[in-house]
């Protein structure tokens, strides 16, 4: 049975500490020196002081990408070829009991601090043609595990249900689970076109993603989990039709694209629904007067949303202006 949203959530994105390979086998040599446990081990260390910090500052979610562009997923002769071609790992490959036991660290460290975690299965990178980084490890190039039905259901058996699994374990640090991050990115067939990227990158169609999105979504609710999808526009939530897929909980990202205006939420969907990014940076201004970090938040809270999530802790981009300053200002915002 599916869950049900209650109350509103303020959190942020993490969204990682390394892009790629912040869950599963650690390229080799990039680890400095370090071997496996012994990384993740320090990696682990500087996460919990960061949940605390997060919690003390009144946030309650985090959101965590954690295969991204697909890095660790299939190294070596199991990672995308040349010709293209991209297979998922066979079921047993040492890669899956290391991805979920990072998984299961990271859910017992949030438990610890008392904070929720939102874990978005793969980004848009995954599909976009594949970039060699280094002998044996490639980004992206890994569409295959959508476009075809076979090799999504091997994935969702061999991933996505065995991290449901932990995910039971530790049920209270689980705020909801996302399929994928910004699908449009990626999509061909898609009637969004508030920003078009190269046709190049679109290497799933339409009616494949929305089967990998709603097979993904079913198996959430299963596990009795919110379920939602991180689209990079409201509008894509209509056109696509997400209120028909069983997510539990809507979600868009906002970052006044073409000067557009926060809509209410009764005006983008009649489910709950989640701002899942919005820029901490004030640069990245909004048309109105919502500039500052704490005005944006009670902006969203304003206009109905079931909650909010800043970008970001630890990227960096022009969106993301986090610092111990914006610390103290959201402790002050929530103490009002």
């Amino acid at each position: 049975m599916a869950a049900k949203v209650s109350g509103t959530v303020t959190g942020i994105n993490y969204p990682w500490l390394n892009y790629g390979w912040d869950f599963g086998n650690p390229p080799e040599g990039w680890t400095g020196g370090l071997g496996r446990e012994e990384f993740r081990a320090a990696q682990h260390e500087m996460l919990l002081q960061d949940l605390l910090d997060l919690r003390a500052s009144g946030m309650e979610v985090v959101r965590w990408f954690v295969l991204a562009d697909g890095l660790a997923y299939g190294t070596g002769a199991s990672a995308p070829q040349a010709d293209g071609s991209f297979l998922v790992l066979p079921p047993g490959d040492v890669a899956f009991s290391n991805i979920v036991a990072d998984f299961s660290a990271v859910l017992a460290l949030c438990a610890k601090a008392d904070v929720k975690l939102l874990p978005s299965l793969i980004d848009f990178h995954w599909n976009f043609p594949m970039v060699n980084v280094s002998e044996g490890y490639v980004k992206c190039g890994r569409s295959t595990v959508l476009r075809d039905e076979i090799q999504r259901r091997i994935f969702l058996d061999s991933v996505l249900e065995p991290l449901l699994e932990a995910s039971r374990a530790y049920p209270h640090a689980i705020y909801a689970w996302e399929p994928i991050n910004e699908p449009e990115w990626c999509t061909g067939g898609s009637q969004w076109k508030f920003w078009e990227p190269l046709d190049e990158k679109k290497t799933v169609p339409l009616d494949a993603m929305i089967a990998y999105i709603s097979e993904a979504v079913q198996r959430i609710n299963r596990s009795g989990f919110l379920t939602t999808v991180g689209f990079a526009h409201w509008n894509t939530i209509a056109e696509w039709g997400a209120e028909d897929l069983g997510i539990s909980l809507q979600q868009f990202h906002y970052y006044a694209q073409g000067g557009s205006e926060l809509p209410a939420a009764n005006e983008v969907t009649s489910q709950p629904c989640l701002v899942g990014e919005f820029a901490s940076a004030p640069a990245m201004c909004w048309p109105c007067e919502t500039q500052t970090l704490d005005a944006r938040l009670q902006k969203v809270k304003q206009l109905g949303y079931a909650g909010s999530l800043i970008w970001s802790m630890r990227a960096a981009d022009e969106a993301t202006l986090w610092n111990k300053d914006q610390c103290l200002l959201l402790a002050n915002y929530h103490s009002k």
